[in-house]
């Protein structure tokens, strides 16, 4: 019979953005420097209207690219100011990462305990930058990065293959994500158990199927490991 008491033989799989990276915290403050940078043409843009117009197009916008379009259209920029914003977004990557306040010390711990992966989509170099950036690379026995887009949302395969690597079964791992309706619907139907880090203003009362914990915090992890039977937690 396989033991339930070997932390080598579980996993713990997580979601990059939202989860462990706060990328609204490391948006802001590289939207700070991007001002400062083009203090020539935005000298006349209070600072935080700047910042606020550009997290909320960076959130919405399909790329960088249109998402300074819509700023400088919103701030009545020249137009071709665009590109430069864009690519200056671009060169520095996003800004220097801004982990949750915990993940740092919270991923030492469990990288002794489990056998741990990120298991991400978005823009690979932007995501493997800030990662090594932010000093949690080493805390990962897998760094899974697969780029994607509307229409090609993480599924089964997506798990199957970050099990395989860690040589790990679905019903030994648990997957701990931000985004209720993609990532975490993907990963319960694989087989992992999942736990959602309910995002800020989710409604206090909403508790999906699909979800088998919930925690609001990311330092709060260990204590919902604890309630999984054969998942031992530290």
């Amino acid at each position: 019979m396989e033991s339930t008491d070997r932390p080598s033989t579980c996993a713990v799989l997580f979601d990059w953005e939202n989860t462990l990276l706060d990328r609204r915290a490391t948006r802001e403050a590289f939207l700070v420097v991007q001002w400062q940078s083009f203090l020539d043409e935005l000298l006349h843009i209070p600072a935080r209207a700047y910042v606020e117009t550009g997290l909320r197009h960076l959130h919405t916008a399909a790329n960088a690219g249109v998402a300074y379009r819509g700023v400088v259209e919103e701030l009545k920029l020249p137009a071709d100011l665009a590109p430069s914003l864009a690519n200056d977004f671009h060169t520095r990557q996003g800004g220097e990462p801004r982990l949750f306040p915990g993940a740092l010390n919270l991923m030492r711990h469990l990288s002794v305990l489990y056998k741990t992966g990120l298991v991400s989509q978005g823009n690979a170099g932007i995501v493997l930058h800030h990662v090594k950036r932010a000093g949690i690379a080493p805390y990962f026995h897998l760094v899974q990065v697969d780029e994607t887009t509307e229409e090609t949302q993480p599924g089964a395969e997506t798990f199957q293959k970050a099990l395989r690597a860690l040589n790990v079964s679905a019903a030994r791992a648990v997957y701990v994500g931000d985004d209720l309706e993609t990532d975490l619907l993907a990963a319960a139907r694989s087989g992992l158990r999942t736990i959602w880090k309910r995002p800020p203003n989710t409604p206090r009362h909403l508790h999906p199927d699909h979800a088998n914990a919930i925690i609001d915090d990311i330092r709060d992890l260990p204590h919902a490991l604890r309630d999984f039977a054969g998942i031992p937690a530290g």
